[in-house]
C-alpha cells in the first residue's frame, strides 16, 4: 500500500496514528476474521499488543530463544514492500500460514500489519511437529497446542489477506492526507505573513505619495486617507467615514454636487478611471481645483486627487492679461521692432515690445540689438547683425532668440526678420513673441515623456497601444528585447503580423479584440512569433482607449510559456500516477489467460505438425493417416491461423510487459555511465533491430552526436536509459520516412550538455513534427498515432516513468508541424532517491 516511492523512514507510528484506535481496529479485525494479528515496525519488532495469538506461537514457540528470533525474522520478511498486494506465505518459524501488508506514508515504509497463525489443511502437521525438536520444545505439548490452531481454507485466508491490504492502504492514505494537511496549513501561514508584509509596503508607499489618496470600499465606506489628503483638504476619516458624508462637505452647492455625483457614478465602474477636473471645498472653506482619477482594485476603489489650483489661477491670470493687451493692441500681439536696413539702428517699437522688455519707448530706441540680447554666443550683437543682413537680402529669417529684459532677466523670443516697404524706403521688420512658457512646457513635456517611457520600459511584459486598424502605434522596450524586432520594424507592424501563417491564432486574437468594446476588457492567450521564427506563449490583456476622438486599445502581454509548460507537466504527472495502479491490475488479469492461449497454440502446432511417436500412434489408432490430415489442414489455412494466434498472443504479451513496466518501480541499482556510451549502445541496438528494418533502413539515417567537453558520467540505470533512448530513436526513425518523402535528408541529432546540477540529453529529428494537440498527449498510456499493429502506445509512457519516477528527472518535447521534434531529458548528477 503506497502513496508514491517506497523507502524506509524513522517516523514514529504514534505520530501518524492514534495507537489505541489502531489497537482497537486490530483487535476487531482479528476477532471478525479468526486470525492472529499484530502491527510491527520494519524490522519486525511489535508496535501493538498481539490479537488472537494462538497458544502454540505465544506460549511455546516464542518462549524459546530460537523460536522467538525466527518469529521476528519471519515477521520482517513478511512485511517487505509489495506494491501490488499482500504477501502470503508460510511462517519461517512455525510453518503456519501468515500474511502481511506494509504501511507506506508519503513514500516512506513505516510499519507492517501481519496476520495468520492458521492451518490450511492437516497434511503438513508432521513437518510442523518436527519443528518442536529444532527449537527444543516439549513435543507432546507442542502437538496439543498445534491441534488448537484453527484450520482455514486457502481461498478464505487469501480473501482475509486482501481485505487487510485494502484496510492498510486506507490507513496509509489517511495518514498521508494528515501530513499534507499539516503542510498546507504551514504554507498558508507563510502566505498570510507575506500578504501582511506586502500590505505594509503598500501602505508606506501611499503615505509617501505626493498626491492626496483615498481608498473606498464597495459599499461607499472610506477605508483610508493618506497624510497628503489631510494636509490638502483638512478632512480626517472621522469627518468623512462614508462617501455620503463627503459629498455635502466637498460640494456644498446642491446643483454642482449632483453634477459631480452623476459624473463620478458613470465612471466608477471603469477599471481605470480617467482624470476629470472638479472644485472641492476644503474643511477651512477654501476652494481647491483638483483633477480626480482612480482605479478599481479588487472590490475597492483607489481615488487620486491632483491639486491644479496654482495652474488654474495662473491660466486665469494669463487670460486676464491677454484681454487687457488686446484692448491696447487690437491687431498686434507681438513685439515689433523697425530697423534701418543699412545701419541696423532701431527706428521704432510698439507698446508690446516696451512692456515685454520693461523699457519705455524712448529708452528702447536708444539701445542696440546686442543690449536686448543675452550677450552669450550665438545670442549676441555680431550674430544678430548677421541674421539681419540675410534678411535685408530678401531671405526671411525665423529663429528662437535668447533675449534680456531691463531687469536682466533672460527669456526666449520667437523672432521673424523680413524686409517690408514703408513709403519709399525699405525697412527691416523684426517681430517677436515671448515663448518662455512654451519652452518650459516643451522641456516639461520632454521630461514627462522620458518619465513615461521609463515607466513603460520598466514593465516586465509587453505594453502596447493599437489603433482601430490594428496598427501598433505605441510600445515599450520589451517588444524589442523579447521579439528581436527593431523600433523601425515595430513601427510597421500590425496586430496580425505576430501570427503569420497561423489562421487558428488569428481567429483567436480577432475574437478577443471583438470583445473589447462589448465587455470593456478582454484577454487571450496567443503564440507570438518572434523575429527568429520561435514562438512564445503570452497572456494578453486589452481595454478600450479613446484619444482625440480616435479609438484604440491598450494592454499588457505577459510571457507564460514556462508557466504553461509546468502546468502541462503537472497535469501529465497526475495522469501517470492515477493510471499506474489500473495498468498493473489489468496486466496481471490479462497475463494468465494469455499464457494459456499461447501454450495451447504451441501444443496444437506440435500435435498436428510434429512427427512424434505419440502423434503417429494416435493417428494410427483412429485410422487417420498424418499426410492427408496435414493436406486438409494446409488447404483450410490452419497453420496460418495458428501463426496469427501466436503472433497476436506475442504482441499482447509485449503490451502486458509494457503495462507492468509502466506500473512498477524498477529496483535496478544506479552507477555513473558516460553519456557517449549510452548514445552509442542505443544507436547500435536500433541498427540491429529486425522490426525496424522492415519499415526503414536505420543505417541510411544521418546520426550526429554533440557531447559537451568535460561532461561528467551520469548516475543512472544504464539499461533503462538505453531503453528510453531506443524508444526515442525508433520514433524519430519512423518519422524520417515522412521527412524523406518531403525531400529532406533524414537526420537525428544526439546532444548532451551540463545544465545546473544536472545533464540534459537531447534527441532531435528533422521529421514532419507534430501538432500541439498530439504533443500534449505523447506521454499518455495507450495514445499512439501509428497504424494498427505498429505500436502499443506505451513506449513513451514507460520512458516517462523511467525518467521521472525511477531517476527523479524530467522529459519534455518541443515540436511543431514541419519543424521536426526535439525530446529533452534532464537527469540529476546527484539524485536524492
Amino acid at each position: 500500500m503506497h502513496n508514491g516511492q517506497s523507502g524506509t523512514c524513522e517516523f514514529e507510528l504514534s505520530s501518524l496514528f492514534d495507537m489505541e484506535e489502531l489497537q482497537a481496529m486490530q483487535d476487531a479485525f482479528a476477532l471478525a476474521t479468526g486470525v492472529a494479528s499484530v502491527v510491527t515496525d520494519t524490522r519486525g519488532t511489535p508496535l501493538t499488543r498481539p490479537s488472537n495469538f494462538c497458544r502454540l506461537c505465544k506460549d511455546i514457540i516464542r518462549k524459546t530463544e530460537t523460536g522467538r528470533l525466527n518469529c521476528f525474522k519471519s515477521d520482517s520478511v513478511l512485511g517487505r514492500f509489495n506494491p501490488v498486494g499482500p504477501t502470503v506465505r508460510r511462517c519461517l518459524s512455525s510453518g503456519l500460514w501468515d500474511a502481511g501488508a506494509c504501511i507506506v506514508v508519503g513514500g516512506m515504509h513505516v510499519a507492517n500489519w501481519l496476520i495468520g497463525q492458521v492451518r490450511v489443511d492437516m497434511a503438513d502437521d508432521e513437518s510442523i511437529l518436527a519443528y518442536a525438536d529444532a527449537i527444543g520444545a516439549d513435543r507432546d505439548a507442542y502437538r496439543e497446542a498445534l491441534f488448537e490452531v484453527p484450520i482455514m481454507p486457502m481461498e478464505r485466508f487469501q480473501a482475509v489477506a486482501r481485505a487487510l491490504y485494502l484496510i492498510a492502504n486506507k490507513l496509509a492514505e489517511s495518514a498521508y492526507q494528515n501530513l499534507r494537511q499539516a503542510q498546507i496549513i504551514r504554507e498558508k501561514s507563510a502566505a498570510e505573513r507575506s500578504l501582511r508584509a506586502s500590505e505594509g509596503r503598500f501602505r508606506r508607499l501611499l503615505e509617501m505619495a505626493p498626491l492626496p489618496i483615498s481608498i473606498c470600499g464597495p459599499d461607499g465606506s472610506v477605508e483610508y486617507l493618506n497624510e497628503k489628503f489631510l494636509s490638502t483638504f483638512g478632512y480626517t476619516i472621522d469627518d468623512i467615514p462614508h462617501l455620503d458624508d463627503w459629498w455635502p462637505l466637498a460640494y456644498p452647492d446642491p446643483a454642482y454636487r449632483a453634477y459631480v455625483h452623476e459624473s463620478w457614478r458613470s465612471r466608477m465602474t471603469l477599471a481605470h478611471i480617467p482624470p476629470k477636473p472638479f472644485e472641492v471645498t476644503c474643511k477651512d472653506g477654501s476652494i481647491r481645483h483638483v483633477e480626480i482619477s482612480g482605479a478599481n482594485i479588487g472590490e475597492n476603489i483607489l481615488i487620486l486627487f491632483r491639486d491644479v489650483t496654482e495652474q488654474h489661477l495662473a491660466a486665469l491670470k494669463q487670460r486676464e492679461s491677454e484681454e487687457s493687451l488686446q484692448t491696447i493692441f487690437d491687431s498686434v500681439s507681438e513685439c515689433i521692432f523697425v530697423h534701418d536696413t543699412g545701419s541696423g539702428a532701431l527706428l521704432d517699437v510698439n507698446q508690446r515690445a516696451c512692456e515685454t522688455y520693461g523699457y519705455s519707448r524712448e529708452e528702447l530706441l536708444a539701445l542696440d540689438v546686442g543690449q536686448l540680447s543675452s550677450g552669450e554666443p550665438p545670442y549676441d550683437q555680431r550674430h544678430a547683425l548677421a541674421v539681419m543682413r540675410k534678411a535685408t537680402k530678401g531671405q526671411t529669417q525665423t529663429l528662437e532668440w535668447r533675449a534680456r529684459k531691463r531687469s536682466g532677466e533672460l527669456f526666449w523670443m520667437e523672432v521673424s526678420c523680413r524686409i517690408a516697404r514703408f513709403g519709399q524706403q525699405d525697412r527691416l521688420i523684426v517681430s517677436g513673441r515671448d515663448i518662455s512658457d512654451r519652452r518650459q512646457a516643451q522641456e516639461a513635456m520632454l521630461r514627462e515623456k522620458a518619465f513615461s517611457e521609463a515607466v513603460m520600459d520598466s514593465i516586465p511584459g509587453l505594453l502596447y497601444v493599437y489603433d482601430d486598424q490594428g496598427r501598433l502605434v505605441r510600445w515599450n522596450r520589451k517588444h524589442s528585447e523579447l521579439t528581436g524586432y527593431s523600433d523601425e520594424e515595430l513601427a510597421r507592424m500590425t496586430l496580425f503580423d505576430w501570427y503569420k501563417d497561423d489562421p487558428e491564432e488569428i481567429a483567436n486574437i480577432t475574437a478577443a479584440v471583438a470583445r473589447i468594446p462589448v465587455d470593456g476588457y478582454s484577454e487571450a492567450e496567443g503564440n507570438l512569433q518572434c523575429k527568429d521564427g520561435s514562438k512564445r506563449l503570452f497572456l494578453f490583456t486589452a481595454v478600450p482607449l479613446t484619444m482625440e476622438g480616435k479609438n484604440y486599445f491598450t494592454g499588457i502581454g505577459i510571457d507564460i510559456t514556462e508557466r504553461k509548460r509546468m502546468n502541462e507537466l503537472m497535469v501529465q504527472t497526475e495522469k501517470m500516477m492515477s493510471i499506474g495502479g489500473l495498468a498493473a491490475g489489468m496486466a496481471h488479469e490479462i497475463n494468465n489467460p494469455l499464457s494459456a492461449i499461447l501454450q495451447s497454440a504451441q501444443v496444437l502446432r506440435m500435435r498436428l505438425f510434429s512427427e512424434t511417436s505419440a502423434n503417429i500412434a494416435a493417428a494410427e489408432a483412429t485410422g487417420c493417416a498424418m499426410a492427408p490430415l496435414r493436406d486438409y489442414l494446409e488447404k483450410r489455412s490452419i497453420p496460418r491461423m495458428l501463426e496469427g494466434i501466436e503472433e497476436a498472443g506475442r504482441r499482447a504479451a509485449r503490451i502486458v510487459a509494457h503495462m507492468l513496466e509502466f506500473s512498477r518501480k524498477a529496483e535496478s541499482s544506479k552507477s555513473p555511465v558516460p553519456v557517449g556510451e549510452l548514445f552509442a549502445k542505443a544507436v547500435e541496438f536500433c541498427s540491429n533491430d529486425y522490426d525496424l528494418k522492415k519499415k526503414y533502413d536505420f543505417r541510411k539515417i544521418s546520426i550526429h552526436t554533440d557531447i559537451e567537453e568535460g561532461l561528467p558520467p551520469v548516475p543512472c540505470t544504464s539499461t533503462q536509459i538505453e531503453q528510453v533512448l531506443m524508444n526515442l530513436l525508433r520514433n524519430a526513425a519512423q518519422a524520417m520516412n515522412a521527412a524523406r518523402e518531403n525531400g529532406r535528408e533524414p537526420r537525428i541529432d544526439l546532444r548532451a550538455h551540463r545544465e545546473g546540477d544536472g545533464v540534459v540529453l537531447e534527441v532531435a529529428d528533422n521529421g514532419p513534427g507534430m501538432p500541439e494537440a498530439v504533443r500534449k498527449r505523447v506521454f499518455e498510456p495507450f495514445f499512439t498515432t501509428k497504424g494498427t499493429g505498429e505500436g502499443t502506445g506505451l513506449g513513451l509512457s514507460v520512458s516517462y516513468f523511467i525518467i521521472v519516477d525511477n531517476h527523479k528527472g524530467s522529459i519534455e518535447v518541443d515540436s511543431a508541424p514541419g519543424a521536426g521534434t526535439r525530446f529533452a531529458i534532464r537527469l540529476p548528477l546527484h539524485p536524492t532517491g
